[in-house]
C-alpha cells in the first residue's frame, strides 16, 4: 500500500456497506464512474472465484482476491473494453450467506438486479442443479421486492450463469433451465420460470479451471497466464457482454442515463432500509428524471 495508506489507483472502492441489523449504507459513487451507462455485477457463493473472473472480464486488477468482499465494491474508474462504445462499471459482491442471512442477500441483490445491464451468477461445486437453482432463488425474493405497477416488464438485464471448473457444453443450458414438469421438480421449475420472466436473456456457461495447480489459485494471476480453454471462454463471455451493453440499461421501461445509474440503486436501498415491503419503480423513475 502506498505511503499515507491510500489504495492503489486501480483498487476497487466500497459502494454498498453492511451496517448490521440487515441494512445497507450507500457510499458515494466514485466521481470517475458516476457517468457509467452500464453496470456489470456478479453474485454467488464465497470463495468461488468471483473477483478473479471480474478482474479478467474488466481487464483490470481492481478486485483483490484475498480477504473477501464485504457488501459491494466497484471499479474506481470507467472500464473501456476493446470494441465496446459504452461506459462500463463492474461490481463485485460478497458471497451469498456470508453476512448471516437470506434477507440481507436480497437487500444487497435487489438494487444490483435493477441497475445492472448484465448480471453474472457464479457457481463452483459441480453440476448440482438443485443447489444451483436454490441459491438463485434470491432472484424470486428480489423480484417480489419490486412493485412494477400495472406494467408487465422485466426488471433485470441479461443474466449469465457461470459454472466454474466445468467443460463448455451446449447441453448445460437445457440441463439447468429446461422445465422438468415432474413430481418433485415444482420448486426448480418455479425458479426457472422466474428467471425467464425477470431477465432479458439467460445464458449458461461452462468455465474451465483457469490453472492446473490448485495452489496457484491462492495468488493473483493475469488472464494471459491461464489455460487456453479458460481464456477462450472468458473472451467469448466478454464479447457477449459487449454486445449486450450496446444500449443503456432499462430501469423498468425507462433508460438509465449516464449519471443516474448509481442514484437509481441508492433510491432502492433507501426504500428497503426504511422497511418498504415493495419498491415502487414508478416513484423512483420520477426522481431520476
Amino acid at each position: 500500500m502506498p505511503p499515507g495508506g491510500d489504495l492503489p489507483a486501480d483498487t476497487s472502492v466500497k459502494w454498498l456497506q453492511p451496517t448490521g441489523g440487515g441494512t445497507v449504507s450507500v457510499k458515494t459513487a466514485p466521481a470517475d464512474i458516476d457517468s457509467a451507462s452500464n453496470l456489470i455485477s456478479i453474485f454467488g457463493s464465497a470463495n468461488s472465484g468471483k473477483s478473479t473472473i471480474m478482474n479478467h472480464l474488466s481487464e483490470t486488477t481492481a478486485f483483490p482476491r484475498q480477504g473477501g468482499t464485504k457488501g459491494c465494491d466497484v471499479t474506481p474508474t470507467l472500464c473501456q473494453l476493446p470494441g465496446c462504445s459504452s461506459s462500463l462499471a463492474f461490481a463485485d459482491t460478497e458471497g451469498i450467506g456470508s453476512n448471516g442471512g437470506h434477507d440481507f442477500d436480497v437487500m444487497l441483490f435487489t438494487p444490483l438486479m435493477l441497475s445492472s445491464s448484465v448480471t453474472l451468477f457464479n457457481w463452483k461445486g459441480g453440476f448440482k442443479k438443485n443447489d444451483i437453482l436454490n441459491m438463485m432463488s434470491i432472484v424470486i425474493d428480489a423480484t417480489d421486492k419490486m412493485d412494477v405497477g400495472n406494467a408487465q416488464e422485466m426488471v433485470g438485464g441479461h443474466l449469465h450463469i457461470l459454472l466454474r471448473d466445468s467443460a463448455p457444453s451446449e447441453r448445460l443450458q437445457d440441463m439447468l433451465l429446461t422445465q422438468e414438469n415432474e413430481p418433485g421438480s415444482e420448486r426448480r421449475d418455479d425458479i426457472r420460470e422466474q428467471l425467464k420472466v425477470s431477465f432479458a436473456s439467460v445464458t449458461v456457461w461452462g468455465i474451465p479451471a483457469p490453472l492446473d495447480s490448485a495452489s496457484a489459485l491462492q495468488s493473483s494471476f493475469d488472464l494471459s497466464e491461464c489455460k487456453a480453454d479458460y481464456q477462450k471462454q472468458v473472451n467469448s463471455l466478454r464479447s457477449s457482454i459487449i454486445k449486450q451493453v450496446a444500449a443503456p440499461k432499462l430501469f423498468g421501461s425507462a433508460a438509465l442515463r449516464p449519471g443516474n445509474l448509481f442514484d437509481a440503486a441508492t433510491e432502492v436501498i433507501t426504500e428497503l432500509n426504511n422497511g418498504a415491503v415493495m419498491t415502487p419503480l414508478d416513484q423512483i423513475r420520477e426522481k431520476l428524471r
